[in-house]
């Protein structure tokens, strides 16, 4: 795919803030983009909140037609319940253990 849905970077020093973006894959993080599609606010405010908007429409628009999303925002949609996040990190090639390794032998 050539588009991908990643973030781009706002903020000062030490105080991020996210626009949620559609873009080609050679541009630039905060570069060029077809379209602004939501913002993260990663810093929690006073009451422990971390914010976000999503244009819901049109991020189902843009992975309909192919865009594939960055780890860090497949992650965000997930929470937001807009897709399902496979997760890169589990692997299940070893689980369940052999019957012969130590890890499958009960503690005693």
């Amino acid at each position: 795919p050539h588009c991908k849905i990643r973030l781009q970077r706002f903020g000062k020093p030490h105080r991020p803030f996210y626009r949620i973006v559609a873009t080609h894959r050679n541009f630039k993080r905060d570069g060029k983009h077809f379209e602004r599609l939501g913002t993260w606010d990663p810093i929690p405010d006073r009451y422990g909140n971390k914010h976000i908007q999503l244009k819901s429409d049109r991020i189902h628009h843009w992975l309909s037609v192919g865009a594939e999303p960055s780890e860090r925002v497949a992650w965000l949609l997930s929470r937001a319940e807009l897709t399902r996040r496979r997760n890169p990190r589990a692997s299940t090639k070893n689980w369940p253990p052999p019957a012969s390794s130590p890890a499958a032998a009960p503690c005693a």
